[in-house]
């Protein structure tokens, strides 16, 4: 295991967290730290997973966006989730 592979892809991973937060505090929306910290909850997921399958052949900023990315798709995926699993609920007619 490489601490520096689960160093950066958690590095990516907390960058998507704090960009988010920023274009959401931008456009208005009150800080939620219930979904900062299940973004950076994600992205230490992710980082030991990634170290656990022993991802790391490639250089730190590779990694570093690579941890950013797997953050975003797993975030957007859960969303999608939820909002579906939510539709479930509804009555269709």
């Amino acid at each position: 295991m490489r601490p520096e592979v689960l160093a950066a892809v958690f590095i990516g991973g907390c960058l998507y967290a704090f960009t988010a937060l920023s274009k959401n505090m931008l456009e208005g929306e009150r800080f939620d730290p219930r979904k900062l910290s299940k973004t950076i909850f994600l992205a230490g997921l992710l980082a030991v997973l990634n170290t656990v399958m022993g991802v790391g052949e490639f250089s730190e900023i590779d990694l570093v966006i690579q941890g950013a990315g797997e953050t975003v798709l797993l975030d957007k995926l859960l969303k999608l989730l939820r909002a579906l699993m939510a539709g479930m609920d509804e009555p269709r007619w």
